[in-house]
């Protein structure tokens, strides 16, 4: 959360615009409480011209708040989003995957769970899906049957990544392409057809095939305040308060 002090020369204000001085507190109030809703609403645009796929989960994540008497905060809830607004350095996701709600225990496995991923037909916007298709992939996908999974015959990709804790770099190649086994299914609610693979991770799992790269940090909040011209919004809040009494 970041911290803006705001002074306020009541006996100024009630000099430039004739107003009561019993009125001068309420307006004050008000004066910060939307100055407060016009920074989150900064905030929000900065994080549409740098975010995509996790555009709207942060923009979610953006609440006010009404701290009293002139008094208002903006701040970011959600682990990832803070990851993504303060940075991290790269994690294991495996732990939380199998300790969640969707974990799952067999005696020969141990704990298992069986992860979702949903893939963007081409055209999709980036804030929708992190996962878009090739032309060449949907081509193939669209003409699933119902029950039928498609085959890929593309190399798995190959990726070097930091390991967590050591930042040690290490290789690890996937088992199968991204779009290996990829299922044609029917939204409930909007009818349409959508996208999807399935990822099994357990805790015999290999230890780098959950590894997060982690997040560089975007600082989207000092951004915006950056270039949040308090100043300039002032005259204009004062204007259309005083015009209301």
């Amino acid at each position: 959360m970041i911290g803006v002090e705001i002074k306020f020369d009541f006996e100024s204000m009630a000099k430039s615009f004739e107003a009561a001085s019993d009125a001068l507190p309420k307006i004050a109030d008000k004066t910060v409480k939307e100055i407060n809703k016009r920074f989150a609403l900064a905030w929000k645009e900065e994080a549409k011209r740098e975010l995509s796929s996790s555009l709207k989960q942060y923009i979610e994540g953006i609440i006010e708040k009404d701290e009293g008497m002139m008094s208002a905060s903006v701040s970011l809830i959600g682990d990832l989003n803070n990851k993504v607004e303060n940075g991290a350095p790269p994690y294991d996701m495996k732990e939380d995957l199998l300790s969640g709600d969707n974990a799952r225990y067999s005696y020969e496995s141990g704990r298992y769970n069986t992860v979702k991923f949903k893939h963007g037909v081409p055209g999709t916007l980036k804030e929708n899906s992190s996962n878009i298709m090739t032309k060449e992939v949907y081509k193939q996908a669209k003409q699933l049957k119902e029950g039928k999974r498609l085959q890929s015959s593309k190399q798995p990709i190959t990726k070097i990544i930091k390991e967590p804790g050591t930042g040690r770099l290490i290789t690890y190649m996937h088992k199968y392409p991204i779009e290996h086994n990829m299922q044609k299914e029917k939204d409930h609610v909007t009818a349409q057809n959508t996208y999807s693979t399935y990822r099994r991770v357990s805790d015999s799992s290999d230890p780098a095939s959950w590894i997060h790269p982690g997040f560089q940090a975007r600082n989207l909040a000092d951004k915006a305040l950056s270039k949040f011209n308090i100043e300039r919004e002032l005259p204009d809040i004062f204007n259309y308060l005083f015009d209301t009494l």
